[in-house]
């Protein structure tokens, strides 16, 4: 087949895809009986634009035709996408050899490319996130961040758009768009969309916070977050749990013969399904929860333990009472339920996982239990009881400037020959219960706690704070590790 046949017939496949819009832009075009025409006008134009390039990059890589797979080829190819490949993929190995604080400058780098990118096809002020901030639980709540930076008039989006199809909680999602426009593709489109606007994807490892200011994620979080306590106060959240969403989580509550009108404390004990041994970073022997949880019972509180199905039972743990619901282990989740847990509950036990993240955004503490890196933690309301790390030799635990010195400081990668984690033990969590409950007796300043754990002893680290302030129980316990 000849070149010039063949482009011939891509440009008839092209033609036949944009025929089926004619339909629907007639139907937009003879609803234009407002005021506001031109206005209306001009935004069915950039509408038609875009989805002419979306149509022009389907017909692209979606057919047979040789002359259409070397265009794809030249067109895809561009040296931006390799250069964002390279960026990647020295990022991500960065990242497990030395962790976040060393990739920082990879991320960073990564978000210039990305950002020319979106700049020259969507404009300055439209953001265009991908799957990944939505496809993964606690990446959901990063989403706060841009409604944040607006209300501080760090900058001004002119759109806030989500390409993605699929997502980890759409009950959660649906509370963000107030501020922002979710793309729902089918897959076939989703990866056509992907193929095309990914060099422009909005990356999450660093964001700029102001115009030609880049942070990484957690310097960005902790930066927005105090200062928005500054301009609104403490007791600021961006989010609250809508009407419906609180009258359904509590009839729930109430059919499994819980008290909805008192109190609850909501756990999540991320683990590896095999509770006799510590497995990563991020996993957790859910035993030493067994007495953190009778103890809130004691407190007169009731208990409710999320995550997924594959989770140990409690009831295998021993612990049985009319006032601990297993929510992980119910069939048939739903989603609007997690938001009820996350945003009324008292206060919430969490560990290296996504669901610690979501109280702060409405208001509410957490006790972040065994948190892997002691280095890169979000700014949160509450207290943390972080991971120690110890030499495997001489049993001996490391400083908190050797442990911002050490990759698994910063990462949650496992332990190695020479270096092993040190999990938080049941009598530090049951301190933290209590230390974080007498916090919210107090109820002041919003429940947000002063950085209280700062590095003296390097340079490098001397603007470094923790974002979640360590339980006052576990620095006593720890003085030379902290204060030595």
């Amino acid at each position: 087949m000849s070149r010039i046949l063949r482009n011939f017939l891509a440009s008839l496949k092209l033609v036949a895809h944009t025929c089926l819009l004619v339909p629907s832009l007639l139907a937009t075009l003879l609803s234009l009986r407002t005021p506001h025409t031109f206005v209306l006008m001009r935004s069915l134009v950039l509408t038609i634009h875009k989805l002419s390039n979306l149509i022009r990059a389907e017909s692209l890589i979606n057919s047979p035709i040789l002359f259409e797979s070397y265009w794809s080829k030249w067109y895809f190819g561009k040296r931006a996408r390799t250069k964002i490949l390279t960026l990647e993929a020295e990022a991500e190995s960065v990242y497990r050899r030395c962790g976040h604080f060393d990739a920082t400058k990879n991320f960073i780098e990564l978000t210039k490319i990305q950002t020319k990118e979106s700049r020259q096809l969507l404009g300055k002020d439209t953001l265009l996130l991908g799957p990944g901030w939505i496809s993964a639980f606690g990446h959901l709540s990063n989403l706060s961040l841009f409604p944040k930076i607006e209300k501080l008039e760090w900058r001004k989006f002119e759109s806030l758009l989500i390409a993605g199809s699929q997502t980890s909680n759409p009950a959660m999602l649906d509370l963000y768009k107030s501020w922002y426009k979710v793309l729902n593709f089918d897959l076939r489109t989703q990866i056509t969309f992907d193929l095309y606007f990914r060099n422009s994807y909005q990356n999450m490892n660093a964001i700029e916070v102001r115009d030609s200011q880049l942070r990484d994620l957690y310097t960005a979080q902790f930066e927005i977050e105090e200062a928005i306590r500054v301009k609104f106060g403490d007791s600021f959240h961006l989010l609250e749990v809508p009407r419906e969403v609180a009258a359904l989580g509590k009839s729930y509550l109430e059919s499994h013969n819980f008290d909805p009108e008192s109190w609850f404390v909501t756990l999540h004990m991320r683990e590896t399904g095999d509770i006799g041994k510590y497995k990563g970073g991020d996993d957790v022997n859910p035993r030493t929860y067994v007495d953190a949880i009778n103890t809130i019972l004691d407190l007169g509180g009731q208990v409710i333990r999320i995550g997924n199905s594959s989770m140990t039972s409690l009831k295998d743990l021993g612990v049985s009472s009319r006032r601990v619901l297993d929510y992980a282990k119910v069939e048939g989740k739903n989603p609007q339920l997690d938001v009820y847990f996350l945003g009324s509950c008292r206060y919430m036990i969490g560990t290296g996982s996504g669901p610690a993240t979501f109280p702060n955004e409405f208001g509410r503490p957490v006790l972040y239990t065994n948190c892997p890196a002691i280095g890169r933690t979000f700014r949160l309301r509450g207290l943390s009881t972080p991971q120690l790390l110890r030499r495997r030799n001489s049993g001996e635990l490391l400083s908190l400037n050797e442990m911002l010195n050490s990759p698994f400081g910063w990462n949650v990668s496992p332990s190695n020959l020479e270096i092993e984690r040190v999990p938080n033990t049941t009598t530090e969590i049951v301190a933290g219960v209590l230390e974080i409950h007498s916090l919210t007796e107090k109820a002041q300043s919003g429940f947000w706690i002063e950085p209280n754990v700062k590095c003296h002893e390097s340079r490098i680290f001397s603007n470094w704070n923790i974002g979640v302030p360590i339980a006052d129980s576990f620095l006593s316990e720890y003085q030379e590790v902290f204060c030595g």
